[in-house]
C-alpha cells in the first residue's frame, strides 16, 4: 500500500491509544507515518495539535516533523524515523549497557529539548516518560508524541517534573512505579516504589 506521498508502508513498529505507527519505505531521510483514526472532535483535536506543535519546532532533540496527510477520518504524520524505538525498550533491554557519561548526555539533551520548546515556542509536553522519548541509531535522544501538549499556561513545571523522573528511570533502568496493588485486608490502595 502506498501514502499519498507515494512511499510504501512497511511494517507497523508501533500501536498506542491513539494510533498507529508504520515504517516508510523509500523516504529519505528514513521516516515512518503514524495514523490516527479521527472519528469524532476530540481526536480530531489530538492529531491538529500534534501537526501544529510539530511544525513550530526543530531542534536536534525533537522528533522532526515532515508532513501530515489526511484520508478521510484516517489521519496521518509523517516524521523522523527513530530507529532504536522508545527509551523505554532500550532501558529495559539487558543487553544494552550505557555508562553515567552516556546518561549525563541524555539528560543535557532532554533538558535542553523542553527548556527550547518553554523558552522559544512557549509549549509544554505534559506527557513526558520513556515511551515518548526516542532513540535514533546513534542514541541520541528525541521527545515525541505531541498529543498532550497544551499552551504555557499550564506551566513546563510538570515537564521538568516528569523528566526528573525519568532520569530517575535512566539511571535505575526501571520505572519508578512498578506495582499497584491493594494492601492486606483493608481497601486502601497501596503503591509500590522500588
Amino acid at each position: 500500500m502506498a501514502t499519498p506521498g507515494q512511499f510504501e508502508l512497511g511494517k507497523c513498529i508501533g500501536q498506542g491509544a491513539h494510533g498507529e505507527v508504520y515504517e516508510l519505505i523509500g523516504h529519505e531521510p528514513p521516516a515512518v507515518i503514524k495514523y490516527m483514526f479521527c472519528g469524532n472532535e476530540a481526536q480530531l483535536k489530538i492529531f491538529k495539535n500534534e501537526c501544529q506543535v510539530l511544525e513550530k519546532i526543530y531542534h536536534v532533540n525533537i522528533v522532526r516533523f515532515y508532513r501530515h496527510i489526511a484520508e478521510g477520518i484516517k489521519v496521518g504524520i509523517v516524521m523522523e524515523y527513530c530507529e532504536k524505538g522508545p527509551l523505554k525498550g532500550v532501558l529495559l533491554d539487558p543487553t544494552i549497557t550505557y555508562s553515567m557519561n552516556t546518561v549525563l548526555t541524555w539528560g543535557i539533551q532532554l533538558f535542553d529539548a523542553i527548556d527550547h520548546m518553554y523558552q522559544k515556542h512557549k509549549l509544554v509536553h505534559r506527557d513526558i516518560k520513556p515511551d515518548n522519548i526516542f532513540v535514533t541509531n546513534e542514541y541520541q535522544l528525541k521527545i515525541g508524541d505531541f498529543g498532550m501538549e497544551a499552551d504555557v499556561s499550564n506551566s513546563h513545571r510538570n515537564d521538568v517534573y516528569s523528566l526528573g523522573v525519568v532520569m530517575w528511570e535512566i539511571i535505575e533502568r526501571r520505572t519508578i512505579f512498578t506495582n499497584y496493588e491493594t494492601s492486606g485486608g483493608n481497601s486502601k490502595n497501596h503503591l509500590e516504589m522500588y
